[in-house]
């Protein structure tokens, strides 16, 4: 997914306005980073979202997705949102 590094204007807007919708459902600052996997082959990419400054989870990225990389991006951390909430939720 070398796209993930060249994201259009629109892309961008994309995530970062999901990132501020996880900060206002959360109280907690979200933010994610695109980083090539050390000794990667093939163009494997990680994502790792961080929350509050600690990273979450880190994802593997294969550049054979046919997902658009904004979108996929807005999943993952849609995904760990909900993760998270449904540990809250059992810990109660």
């Amino acid at each position: 997914m070398s796209q993930l590094h060249n994201l259009s204007a629109h892309s961008k807007a994309k995530i970062k306005a999901k990132l501020a919708e996880l900060k206002r459902r959360t109280g907690q600052t979200w933010s994610v980073e695109v980083t090539k996997q050390p000794g990667g082959i093939n163009g494997v990419c990680l994502l790792e979202i961080s929350v509050d400054g600690r990273i979450a989870r880190p994802i593997a990225l294969e550049s054979d997705s046919h997902e658009k990389p904004a979108d996929r991006i807005c999943r993952e951390l849609e995904r760990l949102y909900t993760q998270k909430e449904l540990r809250k939720e059992a810990s109660v």
